[in-house]
């Protein structure tokens, strides 16, 4: 089976994370992390099947040329001179999408335009009968150098979770929540407990259990030209979840919940429960750690009285108080933040980055409990008591 590269379409900010997924489920990839993304050379049919068990990336490319281009007539020349019955199904149709950056080609319309055309002419030569299914066709400009590549996901990773799905008011994306469920377990081994206490729609809790699961995801095999896609098999586990403990104030969107993991009730014990965490008391110890994950709201479409930063460290305060957690993930607002965040006693900072959320920019805090630190793989982390 011959080489191709793949690019795995991140959130910017996940792009370690996306690296570190890809070499849990083929070890012996060599990913490189880019702005936005993830390049890894593979071969075709081992690269096509990462779309049905990478849960960070949005959306993965396969890289078919580059060339340098300065005018219209030579990407012309170039789209529709290519061997693409090398890569695809030559009868499938083209959706071109365009990005310019530092080009002189920098008109996207136009670009379009041309690639379509182009595409066509390599078709018409060919006499083929067009079938009415399409193929991505991604046309890159950077610093007049152009890349090709082909869409090997179709519909984007992240709508994964089946048909039948609800949502909430302030629904999260399924890469996101795989990215900080993998962020809150990095390093850790054992059984647990995991917390969301607002949980929403339940995706955190999805996705948790999705971690290191195959997906049913590929209509690959009718678009490129490959005769099977290679098998993948899920990493070895290092973790266990004992129980889910799920918080969520709003009745109705408890319903969503319980709806949404309806058929995961047999996988793992679940208390998915009206509350509202701020008036929870202690919760009775746990046999194992709990780990808390959250996305709380940032004061847009759920509005928030007072002071945001008070309210989140208030939040942090409760968490500890009727948890006493493991460890804890938090997404929060990046630019609503001013000034440090004061932590509960015993919690320290273990890791955090910057990534976005529906245009947003965010940031993913990771905080470890001191107090509760065992059986794990990571160094101490450095010594502060403030976000």
């Amino acid at each position: 089976m011959k080489l191709a590269e793949f690019y795995l379409i991140v959130n910017p900010g996940l792009e370690a994370l996306a690296a570190q997924e890809l070499k849990l489920w083929i070890p012996q990839s060599q990913p490189k992390e880019e702005f936005g993304g993830v390049s890894v050379t593979l071969p075709l049919d081992q690269g096509l099947s990462l779309n049905s068990c990478l849960k960070i990336p949005t959306r993965i490319l396969l890289r078919v040329t580059q060339f340098r281009c300065r005018d219209f007539p030579k990407l012309f020349q170039k789209i529709s001179q290519f061997p693409w019955q090398d890569w695809m199904n030559p009868k499938l149709q083209v959706q071109v999408h365009v990005s310019s950056s530092k080009s002189r080609l920098n008109i996207k319309k136009r670009i379009q335009a041309t690639a379509e055309e182009a595409f066509q002419k390599f078709q018409k030569k060919r006499n083929e009968i067009l079938l009415d299914d399409k193929m991505g066709l991604y046309v890159r400009f950077h610093e007049d150098l152009c890349t090709l590549s082909l869409d090997s996901s179709g519909e984007r990773l992240h709508k994964r979770s089946g048909e039948g799905k609800h949502i909430g008011v302030a629904p999260l994306r399924e890469t996101l929540a795989a990215a900080m469920i993998s962020t809150l377990l990095d390093g850790l081994k054992g059984r647990f407990e995991l917390v969301d206490p607002m949980m929403g729609s339940g995706t955190f809790f999805s996705e948790a259990l999705l971690l290191h699961e195959v997906l049913k995801k590929s209509d690959s095999i009718q678009k490129f030209n490959v005769s099977k896609i290679a098998s993948v098999h899920p990493p070895e586990s290092q973790h266990h979840w004992l129980k889910f403990l799920g918080y969520e104030y709003d009745e109705a969107t408890v319903k969503v919940a319980q709806h949404n993991l309806k058929e995961q009730e047999a996988l793992v014990s679940m208390e998915l429960l009206k509350g509202d965490v701020f008036e929870l008391g202690p919760r009775p110890a746990s046999t194992v750690d709990r780990l808390v994950v959250c996305n709380p709201p940032y004061g847009e479409r759920i509005k928030i009285s007072g002071s945001i930063k008070f309210y989140y460290e208030r939040l942090f305060q409760q968490i500890e108080l009727c948890f006493s957690p493991r460890r804890a993930c938090f997404m929060l607002p990046t630019n609503k933040i001013k000034g440090r965040l004061s932590l509960p006693k015993d919690w320290q900072i273990l890791k955090k980055f910057k990534t976005t959320n529906g245009g947003l920019s965010v940031t993913v805090y990771l905080f470890e409990n001191l107090a509760n630190r065992k059986n794990s793989w990571l160094p101490s982390p450095p010594s502060k008591d403030e976000a």
